[in-house]
């Protein structure tokens, strides 16, 4: 299946993902890197798809990211794309790259490993978030909500998580909104509802011990 949730179903997802400070269970920090990884799989596919050609035979593209053989199945060849189009600039695609290789580590590693494991947690302290204009305008959208956290002093898999819903963000909504226009479409589209209207692969990966 390739639907994928939209408004604050997805919103409630990948916020979700970041789960209760206290969580520590090794198989959760699985399932919110391999999921997060997914979600942005989907974004650059959905961007790549913009300065693609509409084709009435193959109008998802099929041939380009799912097919035997396609050129763009794996997230390194999306990763790789989107920057060669300008679609993320270089920070974006370092990051990437950062989770690319967090989510290859918990996909790929059959031995218990969690976000505190020091080589996944070094990857995490390489993902640029806080000082993202983005960061800021969702921040101020959300954080009264507890949605997005102050991450200073936060573990990594909150820093992670985070970081993908940023990069989400911005691919999703590519060619790119000003920051006017994503505030007034996260305010109508994705702020949680309350009730109150007032209130706002590719085998390559992190090199670890298998013990």
């Amino acid at each position: 299946m390739r639907s994928v949730p939209e408004g604050e179903q997805l919103y409630d997802i990948l916020t979700g993902l970041s789960g209760p400070i206290g969580n520590v269970d090794p198989a959760f920090d699985r399932t919110a890197a391999i999921m997060g990884a997914t979600y942005l799989e989907h974004a650059l596919k959905k961007a790549i798809s913009t300065h693609l050609k509409s084709n009435s035979e193959d109008p998802d593209f099929d041939r380009v990211f799912y097919s035997d053989g396609a050129p763009l199945w794996e997230f390194s060849g999306r990763i790789r794309m989107a920057h060669g189009l300008g679609i993320i600039d270089a920070r974006e695609y370092q990051s990437l790259e950062h989770i690319r290789l967090i989510r290859n580590a918990f996909a790929h590693t059959m031995t218990h490993i969690s976000f505190d494991t020091p080589e996944i947690a070094s990857q995490c302290k390489e993902l640029i978030i806080t000082d993202e204009p983005t960061f800021k305008t969702l921040d101020a959208i959300f954080a009264s909500g507890g949605a997005v956290y102050d991450l200073l002093g936060a573990y990594h898999r909150r820093v992670y998580v985070h970081a993908v819903f940023i990069l989400f963000w911005k691919l999703i909504n590519y060619p790119p909104l000003s920051h006017q226009s994503m505030l007034a479409r996260a305010l109508a589209e994705w702020s949680p509802s309350d009730g109150d209207e007032d209130d706002p692969d590719e085998d390559e990966g992190i090199e670890l011990p298998l013990q």
